[in-house]
């Protein structure tokens, strides 16, 4: 996650996301505004040049950013790279 440069809150807000929650039960682990975490996913989905959050989680989970629901990684044998 560093190589794409998101901060540390944005990185929480993702791995929330790969858990399956919504923006309201984020918002509440998180103890900040449901608009603050709609702004954190747009900013996600920015940095990351995706279109939605599952898309967003799936290339989190490829490059080894989370982990799946049983721990695994889905570690790629390249690196992001984007045009």
């Amino acid at each position: 996650i560093s190589a794409v440069k998101m901060t540390s809150r944005e990185q929480d807000v993702i791995a929330h996301i790969a858990a399956g929650k919504s923006n309201k039960e984020i918002s509440s682990d998180l103890n900040i505004a449901v608009h603050t975490v709609k702004s954190h996913v747009h900013n996600i989905l920015e940095k990351l040049d995706v279109h939605s959050k599952l898309e967003a989680v799936s290339l989190a989970f490829r490059q080894g950013w989370v982990s799946g629901p049983n721990g695994e990684l889905g570690l790629s044998p390249e690196p992001l790279t984007r045009q």
